[in-house]
């Protein structure tokens, strides 16, 4: 099992996600992820490991949200990896709308952020294809 840890704002440290592989092929059965009050906020898991196109997946996921109150289950039967043929690139690239102001969440690239100041989540990320 693997464990992360967390710094929470008040700088203590508390367990983020735990995360179980199994010991024969060493593949990921099962993870929880935990707030800062160590309650449950995702107990995932994986089962059922296919190859798709020579990338090996789980088939089967179970997702429970206990705070949120609900879970879902995922059964995969087909997937397609990386097939240029299903998404092109300009899918991708998502344009601003007009009269809208840009408001950046994380630090600024080439910034030095400060260690101190950064945010428990990570920062949203701008995944415009270039």
């Amino acid at each position: 099992m693997l464990y992360v840890v967390n710094r929470a704002p008040d700088g203590q440290l508390y367990f983020r996600r735990n995360v179980w592989f199994d010991r024969f092929t060493l593949r990921i059965i099962r993870q929880k992820v935990f707030n800062a009050a160590g309650a449950i906020l995702t107990d995932a898991r994986y089962s059922e490991w296919k190859s798709f196109d020579g990338v090996p997946f789980p088939s089967h996921i179970e997702i429970n949200r206990p705070a949120d109150e609900y879970a879902v289950v995922i059964s995969i039967t087909k997937m397609d990896i990386n097939n240029e043929n299903l998404v092109s690139d300009d899918k991708f690239a998502l344009e601003r709308p007009e009269n809208t102001e840009l408001q950046v969440l994380g630090p600024v690239a080439g910034s030095t952020p400060d260690p101190a100041a950064r945010p428990a989540l990570a920062p949203a990320r701008d995944f415009k294809k270039k």
